[in-house]
């Protein structure tokens, strides 16, 4: 189901609104969209394999998706403003957040921020150095901004010519929307109707992210997955009380963080990863990738 959500946000004129599709009923688990994408991706791709999960809600983030872009400019953490005034807003109870790409730093902003108000956090591929991703895709859409501000009239030109290069390089690269036209038709619709100034202010200051105190604040359990590889780690919190009667003799509190990985002997497929954490028990479910498969090609 289609919805729309007012918000105010501080120092943000007027409302915002944000656009957000909704299935099925249970513990709620928001997902955050990446670069140029919106909800429509994990409405067609994730969710048929979520039915009767619990409640799936996916919003699209300000000037993506069906979201007017902001008036002010969009940094990542403006975008957790939005998500944390979108939870409060539906008043979700310890949601568990699932983002990818710029989605996933935001959830991880957003379990900094609140710690122990979240079930679970999952962030798929998302960015922890600003420093890292500003030399791949991140420079060069510094150029194309830099190119904007001198000629204002080829603004428009840009998402058709230089952001276009970027595009083209996650579709080369993703062996899923070579088997997965369905999917490839989403991404680029999503990606013709984003708002231009939206994605290059938010692809701008993911350039200058660095997350690696803000991963010290978390109480939740954290999964990363890289590929084959799959790291999950969280905070363990033990208490102990003895008494006699009602005078407490003894009182014992241990807080401390643990982290473990493993490698499978495949690539997972990001999109599909689900995660369960209840009664302190958390349960992964990791499928594999699917290979590209191969094209035979006649010679005339």
């Amino acid at each position: 189901m289609e919805r729309i959500l007012s918000l105010q946000l501080p120092g943000e004129p007027g409302e915002t609104r944000i656009a957000f599709l909704e299935q099925g009923r249970g513990d709620p688990i928001v997902f955050v969209h990446g670069l140029a994408s919106s909800s429509a991706m994990w409405a067609e791709k994730v969710f048929p394999c979520l039915a009767g999960a619990g409640r799936l809600i996916a919003l699209d983030l300000p000037g993506f998706g069906k979201s007017p872009a902001l008036k002010q400019e969009l940094t990542v953490a403006r975008c957790a403003d939005v998500v944390e005034a979108f939870l409060d807003a539906l008043g979700l109870d310890k949601p568990v957040l699932v983002g990818n790409s710029l989605g996933g730093t935001i959830v991880l902003m957003v379990g900094g921020r609140r710690p122990t108000l979240l079930r679970g956090i999952v962030a798929q591929g998302a960015v922890i150095s600003g420093e890292d991703f500003a030399k791949s895709d991140g420079y060069l859409t510094h150029l194309s901004r830099q190119w904007a501000a001198r000629m204002p009239f080829a603004g428009g030109l840009i998402k058709q010519m230089v952001l276009p290069s970027l595009l083209a390089r996650v579709v080369s690269c993703s062996e899923a929307l070579r088997w997965d036209p369905r999917g490839a038709a989403i991404a680029a619709k999503d990606y013709l109707r984003c708002n231009l100034n939206a994605m290059l202010s938010v692809t701008e200051d993911l350039m200058r992210i660095d997350l690696i105190d803000v991963l010290e604040r978390f109480s939740v359990p954290i999964i990363a997955v890289d590929g084959n590889e799959v790291t999950i780690s969280g905070e363990i919190r033990k208490e102990t009380e003895e008494k006699k009667g009602e005078e407490v003799i003894r009182s014992e509190r241990y807080y401390g963080k643990v982290a473990r990985s493993f490698t499978l002997p495949h690539e997972v497929d990001e999109a599909r990863v689900v995660a369960k954490y209840d009664d302190g028990v958390l349960k992964l479910t990791l499928p594999m990738k699917a290979k590209a498969t191969s094209k035979k090609i006649a010679v005339n």
